[in-house]
C-alpha cells in the first residue's frame, strides 16, 4: 500500500469485512484517500473516532444509498457494487 499511496492513488471499497477493511486500514495508515460505498449502517461506522478524524481531514468519504441506521441487506450490497466498480 505504501507504493500505491506514494503514487497518489487511494482505495475504493465496499466497506465489507475482510480484505475491504484491511485495504482501507492500510490506506489510512499511509495517508491515502479512501472512498467507501456502504451497504449498511453508516452510524455504526461513525462511532470510530479515528475514522471521523479522517473524514474531517478530507481523506475518507463514506457514501450510501440507504438511511444511516439501515441494517445489512443483500440486495443493497449487490446494488452498491456497480458504484464501486465504476469508481475503481
Amino acid at each position: 500500500m505504501a507504493a500505491t499511496a506514494a503514487r497518489g492513488y487511494g482505495v475504493v471499497s465496499g466497506g465489507a469485512k475482510g480484505i475491504d477493511s484491511v485495504a482501507v486500514s492500510a490506506a489510512m495508515d499511509e495517508g491515502a484517500n479512501v472512498i467507501e460505498y456502504l451497504s449498511d449502517s453508516m452510524l455504526r461506522k461513525l462511532r470510530d473516532s479515528g475514522l471521523v478524524r479522517e473524514i474531517r481531514d478530507g481523506r475518507v468519504l463514506l457514501l450510501s444509498v440507504t438511511v444511516p441506521a439501515a441494517g445489512f441487506n443483500v440486495g443493497v450490497a449487490m446494488m452498491r457494487n456497480r458504484y464501486i466498480y465504476a469508481q475503481s
